[in-house]
């Protein structure tokens, strides 16, 4: 995985978790790179929420950890606690999994680039109607239906780190239950024949045995619609010379030493002469 990712010039996003200079260029190679190294180590790289009183109201994450439903693309700067600022790159929203099996939705998250932890706002949590306590370095989450759906200790450094699963959004992944479906796809959506003939002779290893579904697929339908044939000839012909005429008029930014700028052409359709003329 190292290797494939040193190919493709993303490995010091995820041995470093830091970004070039913040240009277009570059941040749309970064939110492209980060997009796929979430999708692909996602398992291997959770991090820790931190939940601290900040001076933003929103939460704010980056694309490693969770997967990040943006609703809304917009650039601005949020204010940390050392006074510092950091790029956003967006809005949107994060879906998690809570330990008694229920789901639920952190909205209104900021998507920063540069942070290294998903922080959470206390502030927000309290508006949005939970009840929040301290006490004994234990911090307690309380809703007015659920009840106490988060006890948190605090760290070493005075934090409060929340250990929360974040689910894979069903637009980013999908599975296909039937077999010959998916080698039908994954053949390019070569016809059920065909992949059945591959699998009776073993010409393909590890091809299971294909059944042909009775349904048809859409996507083949689609792409087989009927569609007219490109004329093999020309339907009309010339039969002598300056019957049928081609010219275009062109110009060029630098004047030529003769001070022109624009040129026109004359082609003959029949001996296919061309006549050049320089204007000014």
């Amino acid at each position: 995985m190292q290797l494939l990712f040193e190919y493709q010039e993303l490995w010091i996003v995820v041995s470093e978790g830091i970004v070039g200079p913040v240009d277009a260029a570059t941040t749309r190679k970064d939110l492209k790179a980060r997009f796929f190294i979430n999708q692909s180590l996602d398992p291997t790289m959770q991090r820790q929420l931190e939940l601290l009183q900040m001076k933003k109201t929103e939460k704010v994450a980056d694309y490693f950890s969770w997967t990040l439903a943006l609703v809304n693309q917009m650039k601005s700067n949020v204010k940390l606690g050392n006074n510092s600022k950091v790029l956003v790159m967006g809005k949107g929203k994060i879906s998690i999994s809570l330990k008694d099996g229920s789901k639920n939705t952190i909205s209104n998250v900021l998507f920063v680039l540069s942070l290294h932890q998903n922080l959470l706002s206390i502030g927000q949590l309290s508006e949005k109607g939970y009840d929040m306590r301290i006490y004994k370095r234990v911090c307690t989450i309380n809703d007015e239906q659920k009840g106490l759906i988060a006890k948190v200790n605090m760290s070493p450094n005075r934090l409060f780190p929340m250990h929360i699963k974040s689910d894979t959004l069903p637009c980013f992944s999908f599975v296909i239950g039937d077999g010959s479906w998916l080698w039908h796809m994954r053949f390019g959506h070569v016809n059920f024949r065909s992949l059945k003939l591959l699998s009776s002779r073993k010409m393909v290893s590890e091809l299971p045995v294909i059944d042909p579904p009775d349904r048809v697929c859409e996507a083949c339908v689609m792409g087989k619609k009927h569609k007219d044939p490109f004329p093999t000839k020309k339907t009309c012909r010339v039969s002598r010379s300056l019957e049928l005429m081609h010219s275009d008029l062109c110009s060029v930014e630098t004047l030529s030493n003769g001070g022109y700028r624009y040129f026109i052409t004359f082609i003959d359709d029949f001996r296919r002469k061309a006549w050049v003329y320089f204007l000014q």
